[in-house]
């Protein structure tokens, strides 16, 4: 653990005040000498010229883990897919249509795109893209098979 998060976990300060001293000290390394102007040039954490910096860590540190973030998301929301196609199996007849035309409509009303590319799903979709969600629920069917479903049982 670095010795900035050793160091503020052990006092209670405002997070705002956590996280400039771990931007103070991560941004520190490039000095050479303790002279003020060198390196980054960051005197202190009441100094403001530690604030870009700490803005500049968090846009990447956001940017690296959106994507992760975002698939995340997309599986959970493939489950409750999945948890509706099971739950309303035996109250619709052809509940996978029904899901479907449902989706369609949204996608429409939504002016989703029709075909997205692996990219934009990748980097920009939390929600499984339509495309994917109807196709899912068109296949989706363990019943025909004699199986069940994974969450309603």
């Amino acid at each position: 653990m670095p010795d900035c998060m050793a160091d503020d976990a052990v006092r209670f300060e405002p997070l705002s005040v956590n996280l400039s001293t771990c931007v103070w000290r991560i941004t520190d390394f490039p000095r050479i000498s303790n002279s003020p102007h060198t390196g980054w040039g960051i005197r202190g954490l009441n100094d403001w010229a530690s604030l870009p910096a700490l803005l500049l860590l968090l846009t990447i540190f956001t940017f690296v883990l959106n994507p992760v973030t975002n698939a995340v998301s997309r599986h959970y929301e493939h489950q409750a897919d999945q948890y509706g196609l099971e739950v309303t199996h035996g109250l619709t007849p052809d509940s996978g249509q029904v899901a479907a035309q449902a989706f369609q409509t949204l996608g429409d009303v939504n002016l989703a795109d029709p075909e997205p590319s692996r990219l934009d799903v990748f980097l920009f979709y939390d929600h499984p893209s339509i495309p994917d969600r109807i196709r899912f629920c068109l296949s989706y069917d363990p019943w025909s098979k004699g199986g069940q479903g994974e969450f309603v049982r």
